[in-house]
Parts: C-alpha cells; sequence; structure tokens
C-alpha cells in the first residue's frame, strides 16, 4: 500500500488561504481488504483534523461503499482521494479505478447482495457523481460530496 498524506493531514490547524486542500490520496490493493484500509486510514486523519464523529461516520460509509464496488466491478488500480473544504464545510470522497469489467466479471453473490450502494451515498452526500478519463483510457472517478455539520 502506497500513501501520500498532505503535510497538514494529521494537523487539525487550519489554512484560510487555501478554499479546499488534499487530505489522503492513497493506493490500495485491489481486494477484500481495500475498504477496511481505507477506513481505518480515514478515521484517522478525520479524527485528527477535527472533523465530528457523525460526519466521520457518514465519510467511512460512503468509502466503504464506493471502494466495495471499484473492488468488485472495475479492473485495478483502486484509489482512495480525499480533499476537505473548510470554508464550505464540505468533504469530497473520490475513488479510482481502472473501469467496469465485462459484464460477468464481476465478483458474484446473491442478487440481493448488489444494487444498494448508490443509494445509500445518495441519502448521505449532497452530490455525487463519475467521471471517466475519456475512452479507451479505463481510469473512471466515482466521488461523493459530503456536507459537514
Amino acid at each position: 500500500m502506497l500513501m501520500k498524506i498532505a503535510a497538514d493531514a494529521m494537523s487539525p490547524r487550519s489554512h484560510p488561504e487555501a478554499s479546499e486542500r488534499s487530505l489522503l490520496d492513497l493506493h490500495l490493493v485491489h481486494g477484500s481488504t481495500a475498504a477496511c484500509t481505507a477506513r481505518h486510514v480515514l478515521h484517522r486523519i478525520l479524527s485528527c483534523q477535527g472533523v465530528a464523529s457523525d460526519d466521520i461516520d457518514d465519510a467511512l460509509l460512503v468509502v466503504s461503499e464506493l471502494i466495495t464496488n471499484a473492488v468488485t466491478h472495475a479492473h485495478p488500480p483502486v484509489s482512495l482521494h480525499v480533499r476537505l473544504c473548510p470554508a464550505a464545510r464540505t468533504l469530497t470522497v473520490s475513488v479510482a479505478d481502472g473501469g467496469a469489467c465485462p459484464a460477468g466479471a464481476a465478483t458474484a453473490g446473491a442478487a440481493h447482495e448488489h444494487g444498494r450502494g448508490r443509494k445509500v451515498i445518495a441519502a448521505i452526500a449532497a452530490a455525487m457523481g463519475s467521471t471517466s478519463a475519456g475512452p479507451g483510457n479505463g481510469k473512471v472517478h466515482h466521488w461523493a460530496a459530503l456536507d459537514l455539520r
């Protein structure tokens, strides 16, 4: 696991001159441990930033859903990017993956276990979406913006 954490990510001090700052760029192993690893690292960083526990819980749930979808339905690599905008009280999480797997190649499971993640994210996030790096590139970013209390 490679991790780049912004120099000020572990300190609760604010930088009013920066409207948005990167808290985390985390490259994960494309596998069953990815969501757990991301939750653990993100929890530590958000706690050190003084983010409210309810907001941390929401962020961890969204991250868990986004990463699980990337590992289940997309090609590697998978990475997590987190940005904080203190002035707007917004936290944006983005998960990049290598693009969708061909139909039938995703991890199999019971039908009732799938399809709820985007609904969960939509219920929690102020906004969400996906962007592609372009045809043939394969890199897709799935993101959600959370309003902080």
